[in-house]
């Protein structure tokens, strides 16, 4: 949950700073917003199924 929740953190941050490029390229909103959040949930599920 700590990884989900740094991860949560960090994009708010990037959206903070670099809003004007997220709103213009898809392929950079997906490398710097939605794929963290993927790789976090991803580190969730191992840590559970464990």
């Amino acid at each position: 949950m700590e990884e989900l929740l740094r991860a949560i953190e960090e994009v708010q941050e990037r959206i903070a700073r670099h809003r004007a490029e997220l709103q213009k390229s898809e392929a950079l909103t997906r490398y710097a917003l939605i794929d963290p959040i993927l790789r976090a949930l991803g580190g969730i599920r191992r840590t559970r199924s464990r």
